[in-house]
């Protein structure tokens, strides 16, 4: 009898553990998913390095699957401080090569400055590009022309 008890409850350790097992490795994971593919935040104009003055389209793609919103940001460069200033507003609506802002860079003094495209999907997270340009809208200084002696 106690040998017969033994095989009993050693074969039901058995299946204690198999069933364990099974249940463990048919369970789902619960991992994050994968970022999706498909998204673009592309600035096509301007372009990188190109000189500014005045009132000037941006002009690009802006999708994602998940599409929340995008924003336009300029900063200076170099950007030590990460300070973004807006150009415009958030924008709820999807641009394929198209007119993502006007941008008036006339009140912005001389310089090198950064444009920060970002596409913001439903979970926060967000692609971007960044481009830099030069603004250039001061006169230059006429230089006198030297009048010959007579």
């Amino acid at each position: 009898m106690v040998i017969r008890g033994m095989a009993l409850g050693r074969r039901t350790l058995i299946l204690g553990v198999l069933l364990l097992v099974l249940v463990t490795v048919g369970s789902p994971a619960y991992a994050s998913p994968p970022p999706q593919a498909g998204g673009v935040a592309e600035i096509t104009s301007p372009k990188n390095g190109e000189r500014l003055s005045g009132v000037v389209q941006i002009i690009g793609t802006a999708t994602h699957p998940q599409f929340q919103r995008y924003e336009l940001h300029f900063g200076p460069v170099p950007n030590n401080t990460d300070q973004w200033y807006g150009i415009g507003d958030p924008v709820p609506t999807q641009v394929e090569n198209g007119l993502l802002a006007v941008w008036d860079t006339t009140y912005i003094p001389d310089g090198t400055y950064a444009i920060r495209l970002r596409v913001v999907r439903q979970d926060g997270n967000y692609t971007e590009k960044i481009v830099q340009v030069v603004i250039v809208n001061s006169e230059p200084t006429p230089t006198p022309t030297p009048s010959e002696p007579t």
